[in-house]
């Protein structure tokens, strides 16, 4: 059965946070670290008030896990977006790798890598006033489940004051 899982945020941002001002790029991680199997539906969402909210514009969104499916022919799939679109971002990339210990996915995938990529996020503009919480979702079938490891997502903005 899926489960809906919080994000943390990672220090020092859960602490205390910078005084964002306009035209500067900041980055801000999260993670969620697996306590169980992964299952298809799944979800890991960032804390509420974890972003600026005086207006932003996104750079990039990374996500750098664990293989969260270790088959050899890994069929789960994973996602990223907010709560106006669950594909934002990444739409349906693979969510595993049999021979590697670390899977990486962001809006611009280099290395030759295309599914899932949604080259439109970048630039995407969250208005000023907005709680902008970002929700990664395990999809597909998972077919062998990981069950433990890390999870983090590290978004890169602007702070546009829009």
């Amino acid at each position: 059965m899926a489960t809906a899982y919080n994000m943390s945020s990672v220090q020092p941002y859960n602490i205390l946070q910078p005084p964002y001002a306009p035209g500067q790029l900041y980055s801000i991680d999260f993670e969620y670290t697996l306590l169980g199997a992964a299952v298809t539906g799944d979800t890991y969402t960032t804390p509420t008030l974890s972003m600026p909210d005086n207006g932003i514009t996104i750079v990039d969104t990374q996500l750098i896990m664990v293989p969260l499916d270790t088959n050899a022919t890994p069929t789960a799939t994973i996602s990223v977006g907010d709560s106006g679109s669950a594909t934002r971002f990444v739409n349906a990339a693979q969510a595993g790798d049999a021979y590697a210990t670390q899977v990486t996915r962001t809006i611009n995938q280099a290395q030759g890598f295309t599914a899932g990529v949604v080259t439109s996020g970048t630039g995407y503009i969250y208005t000023a006033g907005t709680d902008i919480r970002f929700i990664v979702t395990l999809g597909g079938t998972v077919a062998t489940a990981a069950s433990t490891g890390v999870i983090r997502l590290r978004v890169s903005f602007y702070c546009s004051g829009n």
